[in-house]
């Protein structure tokens, strides 16, 4: 996929719009577009879109940087 960048570390960054060129964040939670991005990925892995080597190093990606509690904070307490 031209669209997605391999970082040194193994990992795969996909863009959440595969025909624009963005580059990976360093941290998913220092960026809007981050979140966001952390966000639909579950979403984009239920789509059966990607292959499952694929689908492992995306989450590597998500683990690596930052993803394991993004959107949390971002609840309203009183809706759960």
């Amino acid at each position: 996929m031209r669209a997605s960048t391999r970082l040194h570390d193994g990992s795969l960054f996909v863009p959440a719009q595969l025909t624009d060129k963005q580059h990976p964040f360093q941290l998913l939670t220092t960026t809007r577009e981050g979140s966001y991005w952390n966000l639909v990925m579950p979403y984009a892995f239920a789509s059966g879109w990607f292959a499952p080597s694929s689908s492992r190093a995306i989450v590597r990606y998500l683990l690596e940087h930052g993803a394991r509690l993004l959107g949390v904070p971002r609840t309203y307490a009183r809706t759960v």
